[in-house]
């Protein structure tokens, strides 16, 4: 705000004041309620229509990458931690890198992976239920199990989520976006890969990304771009 820039925030969907369940809502649920804010954004008074975007954050980039399909029309984008990748990719990344992250070994990251891989099976093939749930039991004990773990029940909520993504296109989503658009991710990120998710930034765009646009890829920083040194967070400014 100090620089004239303002920020509208609202409750997802199913917490604090807002109706709903975010953990059975599709993206096009959460994409509406993104095109919706951006709307109400263009109509208070403070505001210059002209210059209304969406600063999106992780699941956040899949969101607003689904809005301005639906029809949203934003006169810029940030993309932070975000980008064209699978959820079911991110994840089988997420279970590579986090438990060595978490001082772990290499062969623990890899049962997290091997886990994680039969997680998604079982939720695109519900055959591969009871497989995964022996599994799941097997590996409960285990140091790297509580950052893959799912639910163990067949009727689960989180079931129903991962199901809805097995035809998930993102690539269709992130390919509406020709507005200026900013892409920030990190090479140290362990639940996004910056690096991977960088270039496939680049193969969308090919030779003519939107004009004003630009990806930059930072080191050594976290998920959320804070930079983590001696056990403190430090804010960092990408455009430093």
């Amino acid at each position: 705000a100090q620089i004239g820039v303002a920020t509208l925030l609202w409750d997802k969907r199913g917490t604090g004041d807002s109706d709903g369940d975010f953990r059975t809502a599709q993206f096009a649920e959460f994409a509406a309620d993104a095109a919706a804010a951006l709307a109400h954004a263009r109509t208070l008074p403070e505001i210059d229509p002209a210059r209304v975007g969406f600063q999106a954050q992780s699941e956040g980039g899949w969101v607003a990458a689904a809005a301005i399909r639906a029809g949203a029309q934003p006169d810029f984008v940030v993309m932070t931690s975000a980008g064209p990748i699978h959820p079911r990719d991110q994840e089988l990344y997420r279970a590579t890198t986090q438990p060595q992250r978490n001082g772990l070994s290499a062969g623990d990251a890899k049962a997290a992976t091997e886990f994680m891989q039969l997680k998604w099976a079982a939720a695109f093939d519900e055959e591969k239920f009871e497989a995964y749930l022996a599994a799941a039991r097997a590996a409960a004990s285990q140091k790297w199990y509580p950052s893959v773990q799912g639910p163990l029940v067949a009727d689960s909520s989180e079931w129903q989520r991962l199901r809805l993504l097995k035809s998930f296109d993102p690539v269709a989503d992130f390919r509406a976006i020709s507005v200026p658009t900013l892409v920030i991710v990190s090479s140290a990120d362990t639940v996004v890969p910056g690096e991977r998710v960088a270039e496939l930034w680049r193969q969308l765009w090919g030779a003519q990304p939107p004009a004003g646009s630009e990806i930059k890829v930072l080191p050594d920083l976290d998920h959320g771009l804070i930079a983590r040194t001696q056990g403190r967070s430090t804010l960092v400014d990408p455009a430093a």
